[in-house]
């Protein structure tokens, strides 16, 4: 017999959440996991704007590139070949910083405490439309 936990609140069981079960639903670190590794990246724009050019210099001179980082290059060894030391244009060093208490939203993740935060990655963002508020 599957094995059935009971959700909170209203005390009936949920079937089909063994570990080792087909149906079983991943994790949401796990599912973001995923998502992410199969997620193709933004195309690399070869002709930036001038407007693109003067957001780079910003990005770099003020020290966003330090944790954005532009460019990281995946495994050596992985799974699958295709996806073994490819650049990827991530723009983030997927570490948790310590950003200290000016910054903290009392938010606990995982091992991540109140003031640290992940580098989000920023693939993409320059070619985003901008609308008007």
């Amino acid at each position: 017999m599957p094995e059935t936990r009971t959700q909170p609140g209203d005390g009936g069981p949920i079937p089909n959440q063994a570990f080792n079960n087909p149906l079983h639903e991943f994790a949401d670190w796990m599912m973001f996991q995923l998502m992410m590794r199969f997620t193709d990246a933004p195309p690399v724009v070869t002709n930036p704007s001038a407007s693109a050019q003067r957001g780079q210099v910003v990005f770099n001179n003020i020290g966003c590139s330090l944790c954005h980082t532009p460019q990281m290059v995946t495994a050596p060894v992985m799974d699958s070949a295709v996806l073994e030391n490819r650049p990827v244009n991530l723009y983030s060093d997927l570490l948790v910083h310590h950003m200290g208490p000016g910054l903290a939203d009392n938010i606990i993740q995982g091992a991540a405490g109140p003031d640290e935060f992940r580098t989000v990655p920023l693939w993409g963002v320059g070619q985003r439309a901008v609308l008007p508020p």
